[in-house]
């Protein structure tokens, strides 16, 4: 037969051939295996769905044994690195080429000497043992009975109950170290300044870098609350002018606490200066203090006047001069004379002086001036600096409607 004839002849059996074998006998003819759906070859195994290669020529059970460079180990008692099969060292395995085993221990290499790394380290390349456990850095600590200590400027100390800062060493405050230049430790807290200051945080604290005293151990926003006499109050807030004024309450009154600041026609500030209207409040005429007080306000009246000054001395009389009660009303500072008051009730009276209707201003510093808003007898309530029943009292006197006083509003 000729070589053309054969080549067809193979061709069309081979043809034939492919055509009518059953797949399964096709995959016979690859091996006839199949792992979790994917054929393997005879030199292959399946186990728990996973195909693996035979090592040193047979199957093992992959749970036990692995496979290292044709060769099997046991992957409990041995490991493999690179090519080799080595022994576990105390059960763990090693980075052959940086450690070793030693009496079931591993040891690292640290320059030309093996060190243990559970009780030494290596820095540099020497070994030091560790400090109580722990590591440390030989160029800025030491070891001492155990305990590491840092290096701040020529001194040692204990990181864990001491810090450096600027090369002094402090006590940790409640365990943590803190910013001296912006901190400050107070019963083992760390608490941030107040504008630079420390304060006593069991009594004080911080508003807008202001330090305040507690409230009956309260902490308040100064913008809107004040103390008085350990109750906390709110500001009350006039709506002519948004100014705000501290108010306490007397027996059965509410005061302001503070000389009305309220800049109605013809009232002036002492000596035309703004600052004395801040400290002081405004003076105002009779006719416009009895209408200048804002909504829910009044001027008090002669009765108003004797109920205060019976709260502070029961034996006062009506429309009198009443003793003692400048001592208990004015303020503790600002008084000449070493005159100031006691302040008991938080009426705080300052001494805003007053005005004759021509300009002229006197007394500023030495004595204040409250009108009266009973038109009958035009009276007003004065107290003075200095010492002895001058400035002790609180004066009684009538006066003409045309000089200019202080206003102190009544709540109606």
């Amino acid at each position: 037969m000729s070589d053309t004839k054969f080549s067809l002849l193979f061709l069309a059996v081979a043809f034939i051939g492919c055509a009518d074998i059953p797949n399964e006998l096709r995959e016979e003819a690859k091996g006839g295996k199949k792992c979790n759906g994917k054929p393997y070859t005879e030199y292959q195994f399946c186990s728990d769905g996973k195909v693996y290669d035979f090592c040193a020529g047979s199957p093992y059970n992959p749970s036990v044994v692995a496979c290292c460079n044709n060769h099997q180990y046991t992957i409990s008692t041995e490991f493999c690195s690179g090519t080799t099969v080595y022994l576990k060292c105390g059960g763990q395995k090693y980075d052959v080429e940086k450690e070793q085993c030693q009496n079931g221990v591993v040891q690292g290499k640290c320059g030309t000497s093996w060190y243990n790394p559970e009780t030494q380290f290596c820095s540099g390349s020497e070994v030091y043992s560790k400090c109580g456990g722990s590591a440390y850095n030989p160029a800025t600590q030491q070891c001492q009975n155990g305990a590491i200590q840092g290096k701040c400027g020529t001194s040692w100390y204990s990181p864990e109950t001491q810090f450096c800062w600027n090369d002094r060493i402090y006590s940790k405050c409640g365990g943590s170290a803190y910013n001296l230049s912006t901190q400050f430790c107070s019963g083992n807290e760390v608490y941030s300044r107040c504008g630079g200051d420390w304060y006593d945080p069991a009594t004080q604290f911080c508003s807008d870098n202001e330090v305040y005293l507690k409230c009956d151990d309260l902490e308040y926003n100064p913008a809107m609350q004040y103390c008085s006499g350990g109750i906390l109050r709110n500001y009350f807030v006039d709506s002519r002018d948004n100014k705000t004024y501290k108010i306490v309450v007397i027996g059965t009154q509410t005061w302001m606490v503070e000389n009305l600041n309220y800049d109605a026609s013809d009232s002036k500030c002492y000596g035309d200066d703004e600052a004395n209207c801040d400290r002081y409040g405004r003076l105002y005429d009779w006719e416009t203090a009895t209408t200048v007080c804002p909504p829910d306000w009044h001027l008090p009246s002669d009765v108003d006047w004797n109920i205060l000054m019976k709260f502070v001395n029961p034996s006062c009389s009506d429309n009198s001069d009443c003793a003692g009660a400048g001592t208990k009303l004015k303020a503790t500072i600002g008084w000449s004379n070493n005159g100031n008051g006691q302040d008991t009730y938080g009426f705080a009276a300052l001494p805003g002086g007053c005005s004759s209707s021509d300009g002229n201003f006197a007394n500023v510093g030495y004595s204040g001036y409250w009108w009266s808003s009973t038109s009958e007898s035009v009276y007003y309530r004065r107290m003075n600096g200095g010492q002895g029943a001058y400035g002790n009292d609180a004066y009684w006197y009538k006066g003409s409607k045309n000089f200019l006083f202080s206003v102190r509003c009544l709540q109606d």
